[in-house]
């Protein structure tokens, strides 16, 4: 406890005393003496806060007022009593006033201490406050710095997996010592041992002589004048194999421009040379396929439906290379029958991928038709949408055209193979027929004829002609069948092809004629003749039967027929038979070589109708032609045709 709480406290007793001798006293001024009361409890209430200065005034206020009431009021200075209290008041007022005094100074001190306190609080509170933002910075820039540092170990750290991946080997060139560093995967992109030493001497040896120059020229570029060095260039390993690397650098300067180092990596790209080379070569070799086969190219992009068409598309529509054209007016120009097919083949292709293949026609503007082909594939997305197609398209009229004459050459094989199959059927029954019917026809004619014989003249005149007329029917029926088994035997009974000589098989069908040629008077020239490859005895039947008809058909004048061979245009013999008879009306050049064909009545000339289509048949067999030509004078000329693959 302080001086000044125990100064307080014995006031405190002193005025409590005080006011309790005063009450005991019973005084006619009792209402005054009581005024020591709030006294006391004033000096109590300004004794309690040390320093509250307006309490103490307030204390002091009071304590003065009652001191001069309970001095008015006691009155009588020679009461031993009143002056007793009146000295005790004095004593507490002055021990109030002094109290009050000191705690005033200790408050005014107290004051100037606390100013000069706060003063001093306020500066070191600056000071501190400075000292925190300097901490504060020092913290920032510390943990910008350690977040610095981990960046770039993380940068480092994700440099080195790069280079690592991606097998690049890294180099350093400190210019100002000439000294360069390099990296092991260095040393082993230039094929060299893990425990090889690397020199500069030993790098630059193995790079190709003919690359050497372009790289000194791409380090002066960076270095004078500060161009990003990046050059590719060929190595040689040790084992002799050739090796593609790309070199990309940097120069790094000092604040006044000048260079320092020189820092960069290396990577193998020998696949991609090859790769870029072997695309190089495949697209060299798409282009002159296209342009060999005259093929146009086309790209269709899906997303914009913007198309891409060649020159050469454009050519074989039609379009000039500068003209303008969209999709609408290329599908005008495709025949409106197609259209339908190729919608069909470019949604297929879209809904199920499978390639694009179509052939449809379109039109020129000079009216002509053209075919064309049109193939191509669908390229999607990575996830899965339709992105564009590209394909090429070709002109294949001309394959088409073949097409279709193969298959009307197919459709007419076939044809002519039934036709053929039909005739060697027909030919077999009518000469079966023709073998069957001549023995029954044998018996008629026979017993015909022994009728003609045994009865003529025994009865009427009509029987004779009924007889007659039985007896030559037989006749020309036998002739008939004569020579349709003839016919039928060029096929079924010819020989094979040998050499003869066409002289010999002449002379042979003229003696065959020699009593046509008496009757007749007739004169047979003939020419030199070649050797050939036929069949003997169908060339005889030949000569005879055109020989035979020159003479048939002649003139009242002499006969006269010329044979003669000659080589014909296309590599072929040409036999000519040219009489002087009655010659044959061009219009009828066709159908004489019919059979059954007749220009004439029986009454004006004998025969069957078979003659010539038998010659044609046999000249067909020996792979040639017959045709007639009107002489410029009287008669005509047959010729025959036999190709020289037969003739020797």
């Amino acid at each position: 406890m302080t001086r000044q709480q125990v100064l307080q406290i014995t006031i405190v007793i002193l005025t409590a005393a005080i006011a309790i001798v005063d009450i005991a006293m019973s005084s006619d001024l009792m209402v005054a003496r009581l005024f020591s009361l709030p006294l006391a409890l004033c000096v109590f209430q300004s004794s309690i806060p040390l320093l509250a200065g307006t309490t103490a005034v307030a204390g002091l206020s009071t304590a003065a007022a009652g001191f001069l009431i309970h001095f008015r009021a006691a009155g009588d200075w020679t009461d031993a009593a009143n002056r007793g209290l009146l000295l005790a008041s004095l004593l507490v007022f002055s021990i109030f006033i002094y109290v009050v005094m000191r705690n005033v100074r200790l408050r005014l001190g107290d004051a100037a201490r606390i100013k000069a306190m706060s003063e001093e609080l306020a500066a070191r509170n600056a000071v501190l406050a400075e000292n925190n933002a300097g901490l504060t910075a020092t913290n920032a820039d510390l943990s910008a710095r350690i977040e610095a540092e981990r960046a770039l170990r993380i940068v480092e750290e994700s440099h080195r997996m790069a280079v690592e991946v991606a097998e690049m080997g890294t180099w350093l060139w400190k210019l100002p010592s000439d000294e360069i560093t390099w990296s092991p995967e260095f040393g082993r992109l230039f094929g060299l041992p893990a425990d090889a030493v690397l020199t500069y001497d030993a790098i630059t040896a193995h790079i190709h002589p003919e690359d050497k120059p372009k790289i000194d020229a791409a380090i002066n570029g960076a270095l004078e004048k500060n161009i990003p060095y990046d050059i590719q260039y060929r190595i040689i390993w040790p084992d002799g194999q050739v090796r593609w690397l790309v070199a990309r650098g940097r120069v790094h300067r000092d604040a006044d421009g000048k260079p320092i180092d020189m820092q960069g990596v290396i990577m193998d790209v020998t696949a991609r040379i090859e790769s870029e080379k072997t695309l190089r070569l495949a697209e060299e070799r798409h282009r002159m396929a296209v342009e060999v086969a005259d093929m146009g190219t086309w790209t269709w992009n899906i997303a914009t439906g913007e198309i891409d068409w060649s020159e050469e598309y454009r050519r074989l529509f039609g379009f000039s290379p500068d003209e303008p054209i969209t999709r609408p007016i290329v599908a005008a120009r495709i025949m409106a029958d197609d259209m339908p097919q190729i919608d069909a083949a470019v949604k297929a292709t879209l809904e199920s991928g499978r390639p694009y293949d179509v052939e449809y026609r379109i039109m020129l503007p000079d009216g002509s038709i053209r075919w064309l082909v049109s193939r191509g594939r669908l390229h999607r997305s990575a996830d899965g949408a339709p992105q564009d197609m590209q394909g090429v398209i070709m002109d294949i009229t001309e394959r088409k055209q073949v097409q279709l004459l193969v298959a009307q050459r197919e459709a007419e094989a076939r044809r002519a193979e039934a036709l053929a199959r039909s005739n060697e059927e027909l030919q077999q029954f009518a000469y079966i027929a023709a073998h069957d019917l001549q023995e029954p026809l044998r018996m008629v004619a026979s017993y015909t004829q022994l009728i003609g014989q045994r009865y003529k003249g025994k009865l009427d005149a009509d029987a004779d002609d009924f007889i007659e007329f039985a007896v030559d029917g037989a006749r020309r029926m036998q002739a008939l069948i004569s020579d349709l088994l003839a016919y039928c035997r060029v096929e079924t009974a010819g020989k094979p092809l040998a050499e003869v000589s066409s002289r010999e098989a002449f002379d042979e069908a003229v003696r065959n004629l020699e009593g046509t040629v008496a009757d007749n008077d007739a004169v047979i020239l003939c020419d030199q003749l070649p050797r050939v490859m036929a069949d003997r005895t169908q060339l005889i039947q030949l000569f005879q039967n055109l020989v035979g008809n020159a003479i048939k058909y002649r003139t009242p004048e002499r006969p006269e027929v010329h044979v003669s061979a000659n080589r014909g245009d296309g590599n072929e013999w040409i036999f000519s038979v040219r009489d002087n008879g009655i010659g044959i009306d061009p219009k009828y050049s066709e159908r004489i070589f019919l059979m059954f064909q007749r220009l004439h009545s029986r009454d004006e000339y004998s025969g069957t109708g078979i003659g010539l289509t038998l010659c044609k048949k046999i000249a067909e067999r020996h792979g040639g032609r017959i045709w007639v030509e009107p002489n410029t004078g009287p008669g005509s000329t047959f010729h025959v045709a036999l190709p020289e693959r037969v003739l020797q």
